[in-house]
């Protein structure tokens, strides 16, 4: 959960896409449906290893993500579907 302190700052987290493929999405929180701890983590993570920290760690997942990609691939049988390009699981 997150507490603003006045209207004008809640404001800039509410979402909304009209190009949602079920219709108009709107939710009063940016990160539309999920919960705020993500965010809260997000957010200790950029402010405990600073912009340069938090790139190299960005790095890091996307190199170990295209190393698992490429050994995905050596598996007969096996179809990845899309481009993942950060992570492949949800």
């Amino acid at each position: 959960m997150a507490l603003f302190r006045n209207r004008d700052l809640r404001a800039g987290a509410i979402f909304s896409s009209s190009n949602w493929p079920g219709g108009i999405y709107a939710t009063p929180t940016h990160a539309g449906s999920r919960g705020g701890g993500p965010s809260v983590g997000a957010w200790v993570a950029m402010m405990t290893t600073g912009i340069e920290g938090y790139k190299e760690k960005a790095v890091k997942i996307i190199q170990g993500t295209k190393r698992a990609i490429d050994q995905l691939r050596e598996i007969k049988d096996l179809d990845i579907v899309g481009n993942p390009e950060v992570a492949f699981f949800n």
